[in-house]
C-alpha cells in the first residue's frame, strides 16, 4: 500500500511503499518511491484517525451497532405552514397521464420523482392553472433538479444539492401572473430535456401564490403540448408501493438548547417514531395518506450549544444513502462521492473546533435513498503526538 493509493495513514505494521509522481507546468514528470517500516506502535485506531482527520464529506467505517443505544437529543419541534406536494407514485410510469393533481393557495413545495417506462421518449411538466376569476401571482422561490439519468440515487442527490444552491443564490426567484382560467407550464427545468426509457428525474421546488392555483404533474410524449393534452389525459393510479400525497406544515423546525456532544447522542430523521410521518391526503383519490420517510420535508435543525471538539456525522440506518446537507450555510456531500451505507458507515458533516458554538443543519431526504438516517454527535478523540 502506498500514498499513490490515497492512503492517509497506515494501520498495519510491516513494510509499506510510498510512491510519489511530480509533474511540472511543462508536463514533465518525475517518479520516486521509498519503502518504510511501520512499527507495532499505534497512535490512533482507524476509527479514531478518521474521526479526527477524515475530510468533510468523506465517509468512514465504525461500529454502527452502538447507534441505537445513543440517547436522542432533546429538542423542541415546531413547523412552518408550507404545503408539500409529493409526486412519487406511480414511481415507474408506463403511459402518458396525470401522475398528480392538487390545488393550493400560498406557500407550496414540490417533490417529484418518477421513472420513464413508457417505451418512448417523454417529458414531465408541472402545469399551473388559475381557477379564479381574478389574476393570480405565482412566485418560484427555489428549484433543484436532477436528471434525466438511469441512476435514481445519484439523481436524487443532485436535486437536493441544486435545491440548496438555489437557496444560497436566489437565482431562481421570479414571479409570473396567470389570467383567470389560464394554464401555464412552470418549473421548466423539469421539461428541459426528454426522458429516455428507464431514465429518472427528481425535483424539489418551493413556490407561493396569492390565490388558489391548480397544479397538474403530467407525463406526455416529448413532442406533445402538455396544455393542449391536459383535458384528455387520464389520472394514473398509485403503484401501491411508493408515496404520493399532499401534506401540510412540511418545514420542520427542530431547536435544542442543551449542550450537545459531551457524550455521544443523535437525532433520528424519517424513523416514524421520534420523527412522526406527516399525514395528509391523495390529491387525486382523496384517500388519507402517510408520508413514508417524510421525503419532501425540509428540516431546519438549530443546535444552540454544541460542545468543543464535537464530530457531527450522518449515519444511515435503512440502507444506502446519497445526499447533501447544508451546515451553517455550506453544502456538504453526504458523502461527496458514492454512497454511505447502513449501519456501519458515517459521513463527516462538521467539527466544532476548540470552542462551543451553535450549528444549524438543513436536511431533506434525497429521493432514491433509504431512510431513516441519524445525525450523530460524538466527542472527538484527544489529539496525540508520537514524541
Amino acid at each position: 500500500m502506498g500514498l499513490g493509493q490515497q492512503c492517509h495513514a497506515f494501520f498495519t505494521p510491516g513494510p509499506a511503499t510510498i510512491r510519489l509522481t511530480v509533474t511540472d507546468k511543462h508536463g514533465a514528470t518525475s517518479y520516486y518511491e521509498k519503502t518504510i517500516i511501520i512499527t507495532n506502535e499505534t497512535l490512533y485506531t482507524r476509527e479514531e484517525f478518521n474521526q479526527l482527520f477524515a475530510e468533510i464529506g468523506e465517509k468512514y467505517m465504525f461500529t454502527g451497532s452502538s447507534v441505537p443505544s445513543m440517547p436522542l437529543v432533546k429538542y423542541a419541534r415546531t413547523s412552518e405552514p408550507r404545503m408539500l406536494i409529493r409526486s412519487n407514485s406511480p414511481e415507474t410510469v408506463y403511459r402518458e397521464g396525470i401522475v398528480y393533481r392538487e390545488t393550493g393557495n400560498g406557500p407550496a413545495r414540490f417533490m417529484i420523482h418518477h421513472l420513464n417506462a413508457t417505451g418512448r421518449n417523454v417529458k414531465m411538466y408541472v402545469v399551473a392553472t388559475n381557477i379564479n376569476d381574478t389574476t393570480a401571482s405565482l412566485t418560484t422561490e427555489y428549484v433543484g433538479f436532477g436528471g434525466p439519468s438511469i441512476y435514481p440515487n445519484a439523481t436524487g442527490k443532485v436535486s437536493v444539492e441544486k435545491y440548496f444552491e438555489s437557496m444560497q443564490s436566489s437565482k431562481d426567484y421570479k414571479t409570473v401572473y396567470l389570467q383567470p382560467g389560464e394554464s401555464r407550464v412552470i418549473l421548466t427545468e423539469l421539461s428541459a430535456l426528454p426522458m429516455k426509457e428507464q431514465q429518472v428525474i427528481s425535483m424539489f421546488a418551493d413556490v407561493k401564490t396569492d390565490s388558489s392555483v391548480r397544479y397538474d404533474v403530467v407525463m406526455v410524449e416529448e413532442n406533445k403540448n402538455p396544455i393542449q393534452k391536459l383535458p384528455f389525459l387520464q389520472f394514473l393510479a398509485s403503484d401501491g408501493i411508493h408515496n404520493r400525497g399532499t401534506y401540510n406544515d412540511s418545514t420542520r423546525l427542530i431547536e435544542s438548547d442543551e449542550l450537545v456532544g459531551i457524550t455521544p447522542s443523535r437525532i433520528a430523521l424519517g424513523d416514524k417514531t421520534s420523527d412522526p410521518n406527516l399525514t395528509g391526503h391523495d390529491g387525486i383519490t382523496g384517500y388519507e395518506t402517510s408520508n413514508a420517510g417524510n421525503f419532501g420535508v425540509v428540516y431546519r435543525i438549530k443546535l444552540n450549544r454544541v460542545a468543543p471538539n464535537t464530530l457531527i456525522t450522518l449515519n444511515p440506518r435503512g440502507g444506502k444513502y446519497m445526499g447533501s446537507v447544508m451546515v451553517n450555510g455550506n453544502i456538504v456531500g453526504a458523502p461527496n462521492s458514492g454512497g454511505v451505507s447502513a449501519p456501519n458507515e458515517a459521513s463527516v458533516l462538521y467539527r466544532t473546533g476548540e470552542y462551543e458554538r451553535s450549528v444549524e443543519i438543513l436536511f431533506t431526504a434525497a429521493p432514491g435513498s433509504s431512510l431513516p438516517v441519524n445525525i450523530l454527535f460524538t466527542p472527538l478523540p484527544k489529539l496525540k503526538t508520537n514524541e
